[in-house]
């Protein structure tokens, strides 16, 4: 299995571009990896690293950037 890091900055820049405070429900995110023609497989083995590695957190089905979060997405944004 590899790291896909398409994968990883479309996960991280929707949810930093959610509009909603509290954070995104995964059934969100998962309309933006289809509208970015990403697979499902994929995008769940993203999710689960970037929870994994602390650059999400989940509280209540909800996720939101941690601080890493938004440090990697600046990375991988240049």
């Amino acid at each position: 299995m590899r790291r896909n890091f398409e994968v990883a900055r479309c996960i991280l820049f929707s949810v930093q571009e959610s509009p909603d405070i509290t954070g995104i429900t995964y059934l969100e995110l998962d309309k933006h990896a289809a509208a970015a023609g990403l697979s499902g497989y994929d995008w769940s083995y993203g999710m689960k690293l970037m929870v994994d590695g602390g650059f999400l957190d989940c509280d209540n089905g909800r996720y939101q950037l941690t601080w890493a979060g938004h440090d990697l997405l600046d990375q991988l944004s240049k």
